[in-house]
């Protein structure tokens, strides 16, 4: 989180391509041959679900490991994610 924190204070505009493709991959989320437009988009999406919206990163990663197609909104995407969970897995978490 801390990372996050840092990369949201900063900017995402002062990171360097290379920076912009690391921190994307580090999250599962495809980086190589992405214009750089796409990766700062990708990588806000992320900070403002994890930093504003309190998603946690395990719950952002399965939503990355799981195929979806790049059409969807993040929230649709998370949905998504959410609906093939284990019945038991959901209701814990929604206890927490």
């Amino acid at each position: 989180m801390i990372v996050c924190q840092l990369i949201e204070k900063e900017g995402i505009d002062t990171l360097a391509v290379w920076e912009l493709q690391d921190a994307c991959r580090t999250r599962g989320m495809r980086s190589l041959g992405m214009p750089e437009q796409r990766l700062k988009f990708q990588l806000s999406e992320w900070l403002d679900l994890h930093l504003n919206y309190k998603i946690p990163t395990s719950l952002l990663l399965l939503s990355r490991a799981l195929y979806l197609p790049e059409h969807l909104t993040a929230e649709d995407q998370l949905k998504a994610t959410i609906s093939v969970l284990p019945e038991a897995t959901v209701c814990r978490c929604f206890v927490m």
